[in-house]
Order: structure tokens, then sequence, then C-alpha cells
């Protein structure tokens, strides 16, 4: 019997309204000789399924013979998955939670991550998504997140496994990400576990650095205070502002903000302070 692919759409696109009544109606469609495999518009059939979250809707189809395997990227189904259930079922129907980024599959963390799928990204954590797994783009899902400043996701990231050091393949960390993006809630969570506060970028330049060169689209007034409250933070987790020469703190911040400015008459006082503290104290 010849079965009509763009009524499985319909279904999928209107389960939400009796989803009973368009259980039986896809069962009668898979019954009838419809495959999860069938497309329309460059999506199949699986595909609109998990983009619906329609969890019922795959076991329906995993019953009438689909397998993840079926697909040359299986990887595909977890990044489209929008949440922790729909995601818990694909990992139960052996989709890969660490596929082989080499042969170009997608990668469902970086795309939890991106889309900031938080529920998602604890159900693939906990099904042993490698935390610490380098993308595509040469980063890893923390240097990503920070930059992001995604802080709940940093947070999830943190406490499964994710090396708080583990930056871009330059050597940029995450506290640098976050740093550059002024994002005190990102930074907080990474100097409480531990990041390296004189971790270096390419051109060389510290997180205290950073804190007073990058510019902000935030208006002034917020970027300063962002500055000082991140630049505050470092110094209490143990960076050194004298060791930086040529120009100095206080010289950069001068130069950057102008001498009468609250972000650099602020530096002023704390190299002053670390100046006037004796080294073994």
């Amino acid at each position: 019997m010849h079965v009509e692919i763009g009524e499985a759409w319909d279904i999928v696109r209107h389960y939400r309204e009796d989803e009973a009544q368009a259980c039986q109606r896809l069962e009668d469609w898979f019954s009838h000789g419809g495959s999860a495999l069938a497309g329309q518009t460059g999506e199949t059939l699986i595909e609109a399924l998990v983009r619906a979250d329609w969890v019922e809707g795959v076991n329906l189809a995993l019953r009438h013979g689909f397998h993840p395997s079926d697909l040359p990227q299986p990887a595909v189904l977890l990044c489209l998955a929008p949440s922790g259930p729909m995601a818990r079922r694909l990992i139960e129907a052996g989709v890969p939670v660490n596929p082989d980024l080499a042969t170009g599959a997608p990668c469902p963390v970086e795309t939890a991550v991106r889309e900031d799928r938080r529920e998602v990204l604890d159900v693939l954590l906990h099904h042993g998504a490698d935390p610490n797994i380098r993308l595509s783009d040469g980063g890893c899902p923390l240097y990503f997140a920070a930059h992001l400043g995604r802080v709940e996701v940093v947070r999830a990231l943190l406490v499964l496994g994710a090396d708080v050091n583990n930056g871009e393949i330059h050597g940029e960390t995450p506290l640098l990400a976050a740093i550059a993006e002024l994002n005190v809630d990102v930074t907080r969570l990474l100097l409480d576990a531990g990041a390296d506060v004189e971790a270096r970028r390419q051109d060389g330049a510290s997180p205290l650095q950073v804190t007073l060169a990058e510019s902000s689209a935030l208006p002034a007034d917020e970027a300063d205070k962002r500055r000082l409250s991140i630049f505050e933070m470092l110094l209490n987790a143990g960076a050194d502002p004298l060791v930086q020469r040529d120009p100095t703190l206080v010289e950069l911040a001068r130069e950057r903000f102008g001498e009468a400015s609250p972000v650099a008459q602020a530096v002023a006082a704390w190299i002053e302070q670390a100046q006037a503290t004796p080294a073994d104290s």
C-alpha cells in the first residue's frame, strides 16, 4: 500500500493536540510501509520526531525497525534533541555521546553548550560524554561555554569533570575567554574551581592585562564596574600585579582609560598596596 510521506509530517506537527490519536495514526502509517528514514524538505522523519520532542513517536519508529546506525551520522539526533528525556531515549537506543569527530560527525556536547540546552548537557555528561572533548574548531566545551557566558553550563561542566584550564589549541584558557567578555559570574566560577591566574594568551597577555585591555560593547560605567570586580577577584586569587612590565598595569590602565578614571585610580591603589606588602606575608 502506498503511504503519503506528507501525512507523517502532518501527524508530527499536530501530535500535541491529541497524542493518543497521533500515536495511532503514526502506528498505522508505519504498519503500511512508512519509514523513519523517509525524507521531506531535507529532513528525515526520525529527525522531525526528535526535533518535535515526541519521545513516543521515536519509540514507534524504533519498534518498526529504525536503528540509529541507519543514519550516516547518528549523533545528529542528539544534536537535535531539545530535552533531557529525548536525549536519554536516544542514548538508550544507541546514539553515541562521543562520536568520532574526525569523520565529520557533529558533536552533541558542543551543540548543547552553544544552544544552552542545560538539561540535554546533563544527560550527555551523565551518560559518559567527554567534558574535555576537543571540538572541531580546536576548543573545548568549557572554553566555548565561558566565551558564550553560559554560567550554568560552565557550572555543570566543572562539576562533571571538565579541566578548568583546558582551553583552545593556542593555549587560551576558559578564564581568559570569560575575562575577555567581562563576564563576572563565569570568571568567579572558574577562579573558585582553581583556574590558573597566570595563564597567558598566545600574545603573552595575562588575565590582569586582558581585564584592562579588552574593549567592550557594554556601557562604559558597567564595563568599568566589571573590570574592577574581575581585577580584584584575580588579585584575591593570587595573581601577581607586579610581574607586568613595559607597560606596567598602572601605565596600561592610564593609557586605556585616562589617569583620572576610576579604573586607573583603583589599579594604582592596588599596585601601591602590593608594593608595600612584604613578599612573604
